[in-house]
């Protein structure tokens, strides 16, 4: 009764003094949802009228379970043969090819469909969600990092107030836009297996790479967006990465304690771990299962949602279970699909796990992960030993952050066997100093003076508030590559100097002549002089 009239009771203030918000969210798997929906849940909790609009990819690809939000829904691939194509395509994730091998005409069809459901919403008009956007006036939107459809959709109905949300780190295209300072020489690019400290081949590399990325996804992907406003609303809508520029404010989900120290600006917050200010306690059936966990502790092994183990070539499995087998003082937790290998006493095999809450359990000692971004920031909160086994996408750069911080190791999928997987879980549970460097890293995150949730919910409420706050847009975001580095007032200057330097030896030649015409004139009087005597 008294949880009823706390929400009646919320439902009206959010109506009077509540904002409303829109946060975007790109379904294409579940853990980029999580985030997503658990800042519009924190938003509406808060009273605030919070609305998620989810381009739906794969209907599988599930959020959390919203209590003070709504959702509303947009089919973004409407074929379902390529959609089942694009699943089974997971499986690349295990095989060893080469870029030679990929099926380039694949990617293309997929790239088409992705950025053409922007197109199809435009023109959309009966559908209810087209509807209710082109209605709805928001005081804040938050955009979901991949979802570029959306800032030319916020200029359509005249709404400045936009955040920019990574659900990561900061990638190269966000930095670029947002105006903050990206130096290649120790700032490694989105995707890069490199750290803060490069050698000099690593460094050339890192300097090409950065000017690539953000280029490329300018040709090949925002143009076409700007192409579908533009054939709408004429030539004159802006382009998306103009757009981007005019971007309110930045969400980083990362936590500066664990990403690699760059410069930023006082428009992007950092906010990571914000999923784990409340983690719910586990149910009956759950903490039983711990508690009665026989031996020294427990190791988690999960490789996450996108990564669809059943895919995973058996023998890879075998080599698992019998490492896992070497270490009986343990149980392994083994999350894994498809076909399961002969299982020994000490593994028990799990269909689902609550792994937030999981990790946070003393019994657990470490945890065997893909290296997704949720994991890592599951796990570094929890102050749990890692042993990474990166598959794709940033989870290869994540490994290293996990290795510069000296929290865990890091395994190749091409090359697993049983005496380097072994090897691996020696190293990271018998050496006690990576449990206390990651004990350290947990403290300081719990521990710092400001924490994630009350930094990204209060700034959301701040631009819905005051809808722009274009004093704390640096102009870095309009300049050009030569205006920004000030290369043209380098040469300038330099050929100031050279001016100068010109100058002064052309005077100093002068001076000389005049000398040597004095002197030889001098000479030629005192030889003269002589000859008349």
């Amino acid at each position: 009764m008294l949880r009823a009239l706390l929400l009646v009771a919320l439902s009206v203030y959010a109506s009077v003094d509540g904002h409303k918000i829109l946060v975007t969210c790109l379904g294409i798997s579940a853990s980029q949802n999580l985030i997503m929906y658990r800042l519009a849940d924190m938003l509406g909790a808060r009273g605030n009228d919070v609305t998620v609009l989810k381009w739906e990819m794969f209907s599988e690809a599930k959020g959390m379970k919203l209590k003070y939000a709504k959702e509303i829904v947009y089919p973004m691939i409407l074929d379902n043969q390529l959609l089942d194509k694009i699943r089974s395509k997971f499986g690349f994730i295990w095989a060893d090819q080469s870029i030679f091998d990929t099926d380039f005409s694949y990617i293309k069809k997929v790239f088409s469909e992705f950025k053409g459901s922007c197109g199809r919403f435009l023109n959309d008009t009966t559908h209810p969600v087209h509807k209710q956007f082109m209605s709805t006036k928001y005081d804040a939107i938050v955009i979901h990092t991949l979802d570029f459809c959306s800032f030319g959709l916020a200029r359509v109905v005249n709404n400045p107030s936009t955040i920019w949300m990574s659900t990561a780190f900061m990638h190269d295209p966000l930095a670029h836009y947002s105006g903050v300072p990206y130096p290649a020489s120790f700032v490694p690019t989105a995707m890069s297996t490199f750290t803060d400290q490069m050698t000099l081949p690593q460094r050339i590399r890192n300097f090409v790479q950065s000017g690539i990325m953000t280029k490329a996804a300018e040709y090949f992907i925002l143009s076409t967006y700007t192409e579908f406003f533009r054939a709408k609303y004429g030539d004159d809508f802006p382009s998306i990465p103009d757009l981007m520029r005019e971007t309110q404010l930045y969400f980083i989900n990362a936590d500066p304690f664990f990403e690699y120290a760059r410069p930023t600006q006082h428009n992007v917050i950092y906010m990571g771990g914000m999923t784990m200010e409340k983690p719910e306690p586990m149910n009956e059936e759950w903490t039983k299962l711990l508690e009665n966990a026989p031996g020294e502790g427990i190791v988690v092994f999960s490789l996450g949602s996108v990564a669809r183990t059943e895919y995973m070539p058996i023998e890879k499995k075998e080599a698992l279970v019998k490492a896992f087998a070497k270490f009986p003082q343990y149980t392994f937790f083994f999350r894994i699909d498809g076909d399961v290998p002969t299982l020994p006493k000490n593994v028990r095999h799990i269909g689902w796990m609550p792994q937030k809450e999981l990790l946070g359990h003393p019994k657990v000692k470490a945890f065997f992960t893909h290296g997704g971004y949720n994991s890592l920031t599951e796990a570094t909160f929890c102050g749990v030993p890692l042993i990474m086994l990166p598959l794709m996408s940033d989870q290869h750069g994540n490994a290293k952050r996990v290795e510069r911080l000296g929290l865990g190791v890091t395994l190749d999928k091409h090359s697993l066997t049983v005496e380097s997987i072994e090897s691996a879980l020696s190293t990271v549970l018998l050496d006690k100093g990576y449990k206390e460097r990651a004990m350290r890293l947990a403290l300081m995150i719990q521990q710092k003076p400001v924490q994630s949730a009350d930094l990204a919910l209060k700034w959301v409420e701040f631009l819905a508030q005051f809808r722009t706050v274009d004093n704390l847009l640096p102009e870095s975001r309009h300049m050009g590559w030569i205006q920004y580095h000030s290369l043209d007032v380098i040469s300038i200057l330099i050929l100031a100097v050279f001016l100068i330097l010109f100058l002064m030896y052309k005077l100093v030649c002068c001076c000389c002549c005049r000398c040597c015409r004095r002197s030889g004139s001098s000479s030629n009087d005192a030889l003269r002089k002589r000859k008349h005597e």
